[in-house]
């Protein structure tokens, strides 16, 4: 079996669902200041999203089980492009990262 690696994107402060909800809390590093999008917090698991259907703020929870070799920020993994938020709706919507940086994922469960 081939291992796959997936370039997933960090998410931010601002970053929008799949359903048309939007990232509220932030609690990582500030980065940014390039190609003009100014500085902009990074997102960690646990930070929360309000949904774009239920309307519940709800915290940004991992794809997959596994968080081993995830990159942290004070010991917390950062949510990535990809991430659930559990909200109310039985088809859980995920964040949509905008970030130019991105990490390689190469879990599958």
């Amino acid at each position: 079996s081939t291992m796959t690696t997936e370039a997933r994107k960090l998410v931010f402060m601002g970053d929008r669902t799949s359903n048309g909800g939007e990232v509220i809390t932030a609690s990582g590093n500030t980065y940014g200041g390039t190609g003009g999008t100014g500085y902009r917090r990074g997102v960690l698991l646990g930070d929360k999203a309000v949904c774009g259907v239920c309307a519940t703020e709800a915290s940004i929870v991992p794809r997959y089980s596994t968080s081993v070799g995830l990159p942290t920020d004070g010991n917390i993994a950062v949510a990535l492009d990809g991430d659930l938020l559990d909200c109310t709706c039985e088809t859980k919507p995920h964040v949509i990262g905008t970030s130019s940086a991105t990490f390689h994922d190469s879990r599958t469960a």
